[in-house]
């Protein structure tokens, strides 16, 4: 097929005619193309003209990843323009426009369900090759550890939750990333400074929080000194030592006062020994990973 300078589609042009062969080419189908006959030009043969129609079957291109009931969404690809169908997970949108041959704007219906985009024309269906989810409120039915200090990797268990943008222990965010295991677990760990609650999850729909509330547990780090008399004043360090109750040396009580959620600031006892510092809270009791020492005048 040597000297063939023009194929067209539907009276659109190829943009690149390779010669396979003297009786054999290759084309592109090119964009805009419309179901109709492919015709071929050669200035010293002439003209011709498939016997048959080629169909021109449409493509989607791009789709949201995400998006809300009820959200209008862009949809692109090629040869879209005869389209009488749209749909969401199987779900047919109820409303949709064809902007043109290369996108639909389309409304995602309530019922959507998570998965493909569809796009039917009058000559076919074209099917995304990406997922669309569908945002809905989540909701988190159980979680565990039920309790845990300030980096404890939490899991939690519910529905939609493959969509969560924030996580809070007590209204205290977390800030380490949120692992999407599935759409219907997440883990994220306690971030510091929360506080004994609820764990709240949100996403661009609405927010939830757990039934049950998760309880921080205190953690004991060291000291500001390892060793002391009696009288000397240590700061204990930790986390989640906020509404602490006692703080023992040993077992005796000493007097403190709580700095911060971590840090507490304590008076070595009369009569305490070398041993273990506890901090009791409404969360548990912290036991420190070393000794005091308690040394002698």
């Amino acid at each position: 097929m040597a000297g063939v300078d023009q194929v067209t589609f539907g009276n659109v042009s190829a943009t690149s005619i390779p010669v396979l062969s003297a009786s054999a080419i290759r084309v592109v189908v090119p964009s805009g193309a419309a179901t109709g006959k492919i015709a071929v030009a050669a200035d010293q043969v002439g003209n011709a003209q498939s016997v048959a129609n080629f169909l021109v079957t449409p493509r989607i291109v791009t789709i949201p990843a995400a998006a809300l009931p009820g959200a209008g969404v862009t949809i692109t690809g090629t040869s879209l323009g005869t389209a009488a169908a749209v749909r969401f997970g199987g779900v047919p949108a109820l409303a949709f426009n064809v902007d043109g041959p290369t996108q639909i704007t389309a409304t995602v219906p309530d019922g959507a369900l998570s998965g493909k985009v569809t796009v039917t024309t009058s000559t076919g269906t074209a099917t995304s090759a990406t997922n669309l989810t569908v945002i809905r409120r989540p909701t988190v039915t159980s979680f565990t550890p039920a309790a845990g200090p300030v980096g404890t990797l939490v899991t939690l268990t519910g529905a939609n939750l493959e969509t969560v943008t924030a996580v809070s222990f007590g209204n205290v965010s977390a800030t380490a990333p949120i692992t999407v295991l599935s759409a219907t677990v997440i883990q994220v760990a306690v971030p510091a400074g929360a506080v004994t609650g609820r764990i709240v999850v949100t996403n661009p729909a609405d927010s939830a929080p757990s039934s049950t509330n998760f309880t921080l547990v205190p953690h004991i780090t060291g000291f500001s000194a390892p060793s002391g008399t009696d009288d000397t004043v240590v700061s204990i360090l930790g986390t989640s030592f906020t509404g602490a109750t006692a703080v023992k040396f040993g077992t005796v009580s000493a007097n403190f006062t709580v700095l911060s959620d971590s840090e507490i600031r304590a008076t070595v006892p009369a009569a305490a020994a070398t041993g273990r510092v506890s901090v009791t809270t409404p969360g548990g009791i912290a036991v420190s990973p070393t000794d005091f020492v308690v040394s002698a005048f």
